[in-house]
């Protein structure tokens, strides 16, 4: 994804990756922010706000470095702000080494500038593998192993004006859905 926001949206689906290659990305809503202008040598940035993914994301094949994210697989080069998301589907992968993932985002490179606030995951762990330093990242409010639905809701709700509401119609078998799905 190059420099761009993904705002109100969710995935439903089941996201496979099942080739044999050097490495692969996965994630819920996005594989990988990465961008940088070699004109100028800025770094862009890229933001995800107010999503949520119920699908199962998987890699499958002898893929021998494998980032996953419930909602973004990868940071790469650039700013990247994850606002007020959550994730309830699995992952799964047949090969065992070089896994990184994480209910949310599987890896963190380098020193890029992150922020990810207010999110939530039904994984035991939210952020899988982050080499940022303190100085170039803020992470608030980001909770793993969330099962009770009334704390998902409160958590990716805390600053967007409830984009967020209940399930009252049984969409998301009672997880949080955008305003708007209730509206349609």
């Amino acid at each position: 994804m190059g420099e761009s926001k993904i705002k109100n949206c969710y995935n439903t689906g089941n996201v496979v990756s099942q080739y044999n290659v050097t490495w692969a990305c996965v994630g819920g809503i996005s594989c990988s922010t990465t961008y940088y202008d070699t004109t100028y040598g800025q770094k862009k940035s890229n933001e995800i706000i107010n999503c949520y993914n119920l699908g199962k994301i998987q890699v499958k094949g002898q893929t021998p470095f494998v980032y996953m994210g419930g909602v973004l697989g990868l940071i790469q080069l650039g700013h990247t702000n994850i606002n007020n998301c959550y994730s309830s589907g699995g992952m799964s992968t047949q090969y065992t080494d070089n896994i990184k993932y994480g209910g949310i985002l599987g890896r963190i490179v380098n020193n890029e500038q992150t922020t990810i606030t207010n999110c939530s995951t039904t994984s035991a762990m939210a952020i899988g593998q982050n080499e940022g330093t303190s100085t170039s990242q803020t992470i608030t409010n980001v909770n793993g192993g969330q099962t009770n639905l009334p704390s998902v809701l409160s958590v990716i709700n805390t600053d967007n004006n409830g984009v967020f509401v209940e399930d009252s119609k049984n969409i998301n078998n009672g997880y949080p859905i955008l305003k708007w799905q209730l509206e349609n």
